[in-house]
């Protein structure tokens, strides 16, 4: 069983994080609660964060978020996982007790396999930490709480597990697909009482003691995943994806993860990394100063803008990007969530580091007036495109490798790459005589950034408001537009109250809606 599963609502994961400074008698009178709420939740209604903490505690907050509410579901299943990780610390003795049931017996007594319990637990099956006659601690819970549960889903007894591990191996046998999951997909078709993951689980066993042979599906290579993530950042299904490389969906979204999981690594490895700020942190990173008034997608640099006099000073900048750096680093990229994490924080970093590269446009302007000796503007268009796709690749390079420290320096230090660049560029004489009829080049900075993948397409956002209201919603949320810092799915579900999943399936359609060809 696992000992250390994750929360999903923010305030289940606050109580926990105080109940380890709590007395184990405290701990387990909220445990009693815990779960006698359980049988009293209704999966179909939403319950306040508010309501949840008296609740459980019979403490109320004196200015409680009218609008932070969780689903009925969610709730269920992090009050079961509260029961086993609080009872962990305060275990109880089962000495005398003849009501308790130890996991394997809950398992048969339901006509289950172990892991299927563990899916299932999370519908309700309460199950506390206790101290056996052993002196080892194991998972337990009540016979009442096994009759409640087989009220209140009557068809588990309809759906005994059907085929033994030798039934299943004989299956695969006679199946002719091509990869573990293809095989256990369609075996779980012909054993409706067995999990996908519960026929893998076996077949995989067999397959390493050499009792079944199963033949592998193939691999992506280097350049089909690379295909693959440019199809569906273009909007293609993922079925017509999958069809097309000849793989299942689960093995596409994989192959996608693993690019993905690539892509952040390269940039990460890219990273000069400074310390952060010792009074940096989540409070930096919440100031108005530094997640609002960001860059929009289109931003672009040319020769004709003037300072932006709004702008926080550039050392705030620095050490807002030196923390989501070290915060991107630090996220566990083998889980979507983290992964999440990471992309979020570098499309942030990226629109922080515009806005330090947008103040540095005057002196831009300057140096390449006095380079060319006459106004930046009135170079030919193509001219001033290709001075401006040389020197902003530079400026770039100087902002991401200052720390805060460097603050009062960058003026100079970017100057002097940005004159290293024009001493180097090539250009015949008679393009530097100036012109009156001339349009200003823009560089939009989303095309030439070296993190292109990660950012949205700018073309993208003026069909954001052709979308329904909610995947506008999320939409908005998660590119951080107009001007707000971008947020995570996990936030944006704990903001809104719904299950990440399905948050992240709306996501991704809207995603390939607004991507697609119009």
């Amino acid at each position: 069983m696992p000992q250390e599963a994750a929360f999903r609502c923010s305030v289940i994961r606050e109580l926990h994080r105080q109940l380890g400074w709590s007395s184990r008698d405290a701990a387990r009178r909220l445990l009693d609660e815990a779960e006698r709420l359980v049988r009293e939740l209704d999966l179909t209604r939403a319950y306040p964060s508010d309501f949840i903490e008296w609740r459980l505690t019979h403490w109320r907050r004196d200015d409680p978020d009218p609008g932070a509410v969780v689903p009925g579901e969610v709730l269920l299943a992090d009050l079961v996982i509260l029961g086993q990780r609080v009872s962990r610390r305060c275990p109880v003795s089962a000495d005398g007790r003849n009501d308790l049931l130890m996991v394997p017996e809950v398992a048969a007594a339901l006509g289950i396999s172990v892991r299927t319990l563990v899916r299932r637990r999370r519908q309700g099956i309460f199950m506390r930490y206790v101290v056996c006659d052993d002196g080892e601690m194991r998972l337990a819970c009540t016979r009442d709480v096994l009759d409640w549960y087989l009220e209140q889903h009557p068809s588990v007894e309809e759906t005994k597990v059907l085929g033994s591990s030798a039934e299943l191996i004989a299956a695969a046998h006679k199946s002719g697909a091509e990869g573990l999951t293809k095989v256990a997909r369609d075996l779980a078709d012909e054993f409706p009482g067995r999990s996908i993951e519960s026929i893998r689980g076996v077949l995989r066993r067999a397959v390493r003691r050499g009792e079944v042979h199963i033949q592998p599906q193939r691999r992506l290579g280097s350049f089909e995943r690379r295909f693959a993530v440019r199809a569906a950042r273009r909007g293609l299904p993922p079925t017509r994806i999958a069809k097309h490389l000849g793989i299942t969906q689960p093995s596409l979204y994989r192959s996608l993860a693993s690019e993905r999981r690539r892509r952040v690594g390269n940039i990460h490895a890219s990273f000069e990394e400074f310390a952060p700020h010792p009074d940096g942190g989540q409070a930096l990173l919440s100031d108005p100063a530094v997640s609002t008034g960001l860059p929009a997608w289109s931003h672009a640099m040319d020769f004709t803008h003037a300072d932006n006099p709004s702008a926080p000073p550039a050392s705030i900048d620095l050490m807002a990007m030196a923390l989501l750096r070290h915060r991107s680093m630090n996220s566990d990229l083998q889980t979507a969530a983290g992964l999440d994490r990471a992309e979020t924080d570098l499309r942030w970093h990226v629109r922080l580091c515009w806005r330090l590269m947008s103040t540095l446009q005057p002196m831009l302007r300057q140096a390449v007036t006095l380079w060319a000796n006459c106004p930046a503007e009135r170079l030919p268009t193509e001219l001033q495109w290709n001075l401006l796709a040389r020197t902003v690749p530079a400026i770039r390079g100087v902002v991401l490798r200052a720390s805060h420290e460097d603050a009062p320096r960058l003026q100079s230090r970017t100057h002097a790459a940005v004159d290293r660049v024009l001493a180097g560029f090539p250009v015949l004489r008679q393009d530097l005589e100036p012109s009156d009829d001339v349009v200003a080049a823009r560089l939009v900075l989303a095309g030439a950034d070296p993190w292109g993948d990660l950012l949205p397409d700018p073309i993208w956002i003026p069909r954001i408001d052709r979308l329904p209201s909610r995947q506008q919603h999320l939409m908005t949320l998660k590119w951080g537009i107009p001007n707000h810092a971008p947020r995570t799915a996990t936030e944006i579900a704990e903001a809104d109250g719904v299950d990440v999943r399905a948050l992240a399936r709306s996501m991704s359609t809207a995603q390939r809606t607004v991507a697609a060809r119009s």
